[in-house]
């Protein structure tokens, strides 16, 4: 039989041209598909944190400027501390639902300055008023004291979002283990404070609410994650706030906006109810803590928290009570301090602040022994390397179709350059110095996420605890001081990406060290000029960053940082509170 070829080429030819019509066309399809869809989820989204922002918004304006008396006296509530509150409170000299009326209107003028506000919490003054009417004053150690809270700790019925648009709605189905602790003294938590997005970020920048302020200059950041805590209470808005911290969150906010604050050892306190940055992770250890504007009040805090009711929710810990003999020894201690980590040199400002506090404690009879802490390079790389060892796949997911702000957009940018594009880069990089920006941009996405990579990381963390632990047994340590951030409150973007400025605080979250910030002075002109001799270790955009971060923040508060072996928090907590006394009588 003879075959027309030159009809089967024609014939075949139309297949094939048919096969790549259908083969375009259903490239062509799914890529509208995937745009319009991607388009209808962020539009989806942007009209959904418009309607959460504006709901909260009434929210705030109502209860907070709605529920005031017209013959309270404001000024003498906020004049006293938490602790004379909970006193005038127990004996009846002042009124459970005078004093929450008066925060709640300091509270408002406070958002209203600074927008640190995520939301209000339903409180129903009469019952609760009448429920600890039946209660042992004296055992209630918060009574009717109002707080404030970070929006990620849960409380019943209200929503955390973060910033991530797919939570908004997503209501907690109880209060969290830290809000029921502290209801259980007898406090009253009235708000919820703002976050950065994912609270992942010393910036404040959130989709959903916008920025928050400095309360003490609205065109610097008030640090982060918690950011509201710290304009809030540094507004005088809240006499007691719980923040939580995992790279420093408790205690940037309270170095930039004056006031103190305590990460506690993450064993300590339960994590029951409250939303992490990266959930699973092992390489940092996250904690909750107390920030006020008194270490007084701190204390208390801490008191309610290290009691045996949240050892009794949360069974997991182990039932360590607050120490009130250590915290309340006299003996002189031995304190290891340092102002340069051999990583990131902190500002003239942060090194005084130091100076400043070393030399007090020695007129008070305390030893100070300078300490040098080992090998800091490598343990920020292998924190790093630790916490993008799944390549972001435990959070990049949660951003699909929605917003990122600057700090998120950063590290998705590290993760997904393309294998090539990350090689020119880091050629690049090398080429011009910046050993370091080019070695987290390798340790972000230069391998597979591999199980191997992640036990290495952590032995060598563990092994490194070993060394730094060993150290501090050598020079019989009780504490050591250092700086609470290299660099004192500064403008809003400047220290976006958290690895410019992440080591002073990081560090002892990786080691579950307790650790503190007080207030010790405030930044001088002095502190400026000598800027221009500031020198980092390797002369990059980094050093760069620190150098230039700080030249507007005249008059802004600098604190020191203290920090005690893990599981001896009233240690550091003591060394806090002799400082601020040494601080306030000079």
């Amino acid at each position: 039989m003879l075959v027309d070829t030159d009809l089967v080429v024609v014939e075949n030819s139309c297949c094939a041209t048919y096969y790549s019509i259908l083969c375009l066309t259903i490239v062509g399809v799914g890529t509208w598909w995937f745009v319009m869809n991607y388009r209808s989820s962020r539009d989806r989204f942007v009209s959904r944190r418009a309607e959460k922002a504006e709901r909260d918004r009434r929210q705030i304006e109502d209860v907070l400027t709605g529920s005031l008396s017209e013959d309270e006296s404001n000024t003498k509530v906020m004049e006293l501390d938490a602790s004379e509150l909970v006193a005038r409170m127990q004996d009846g000299h002042l009124k459970i639902a005078d004093v929450l009326s008066a925060y709640q209107k300091k509270a408002y003028q406070a958002h209203l300055e600074t927008n640190c506000l995520s939301g209000v919490i339903e409180v129903d003054i009469d019952t609760i008023s009448d429920e600890l009417s039946r209660k042992n004053p004296a055992s209630c150690i918060l009574y009717g004291l109002p707080i404030s809270l970070k929006e990620n700790i849960s409380i019943k019925g209200m929503d955390a979002p973060r910033g991530i648009s797919r939570l908004i709605g997503v209501e907690a189905r109880e209060d969290s283990v830290i809000a029921r602790v502290m209801k259980h003294h007898g406090a009253i938590p009235f708000v919820k404070t703002t976050v950065p997005q994912m609270t992942a970020s010393y910036e404040s920048g959130n989709p959903i609410y916008g920025r928050t302020h400095n309360p003490l200059n609205h065109d610097l950041s008030p640090g982060g994650s918690s950011s509201g805590e710290g304009a809030l209470i540094g507004s005088e808005g809240s006499v007691l706030g719980i923040g939580t911290d995992i790279a420093g969150s408790i205690r940037c906010p309270a170095h930039f906006c004056g006031i103190c604050g305590f990460k506690p050892t993450s064993g300590r306190i339960s994590k029951l109810g409250v939303a992490s940055a990266m959930p699973g992770q092992k390489i940092i250890h996250s904690s909750m803590g107390p920030m006020a504007r008194s270490m007084d009040t701190v204390t208390l805090g801490t008191r309610a928290l290290f009691s045996p009711i949240m050892f009794q929710l949360d069974p997991s810990l182990p039932s360590i009570p607050f120490d009130e003999k250590t915290f309340s020894n006299k003996k002189k201690l031995r304190i290891g301090y340092y102002v340069d980590d051999g990583y990131q040199p902190a500002v003239p400002a942060c090194k005084m602040a130091v100076e400043i506090t070393r030399k007090k404690l020695l007129e008070a009879g305390h030893e100070l022994i300078p300490f040098k802490v080992p090998d800091v390079e490598n343990v920020m790389f292998n924190i790093f390397e630790g916490l993008l060892a799944d390549s972001g796949q435990s959070w990049i997911p949660a951003f699909e179709g929605d917003h990122m702000c600057a700090p998120m957009k950063g590290f998705y940018d590290m993760i997904s350059l393309n294998p090539l594009s990350r090689i020119i880069k880091n050629l690049m990089w090398k080429m011009r110095g910046e050993r370091r920006l080019a070695r987290y941009h390798y340790l972000a996405g230069g391998r597979k996420p591999d199980a191997v990579n992640l036990i290495r990381v952590l032995t060598f963390l563990d092994a490194y605890k070993d060394t730094f632990f060993g150290l501090w047994q050598k020079h019989n340590l009780d504490a050591i001081i250092c700086p609470a951030h290299p660099v004192p409150a500064c403008p809003q973007d400047i220290c976006t990406q958290v690895i410019v400025s992440w080591n002073y605080n990081i560090l002892y979250n990786m080691l579950d060290c307790p650790a503190g910030v007080v207030p010790v002075r405030k930044v001088t002109q002095q502190d400026i000029d000598q800027l221009d001799d500031y020198r980092g270790h390797y002369d990059d955009t980094f050093d760069k960053i620190i150098q230039t971060a700080s030249r507007t923040s005249v008059g802004m508060p600098v604190a020191v940082q203290c920090v005690s072996s893990p599981f001896k928090d009233e240690v550091c907590l003591r060394l806090m509170t002799e400082i601020e006394s040494l601080m306030t009588s000079q």
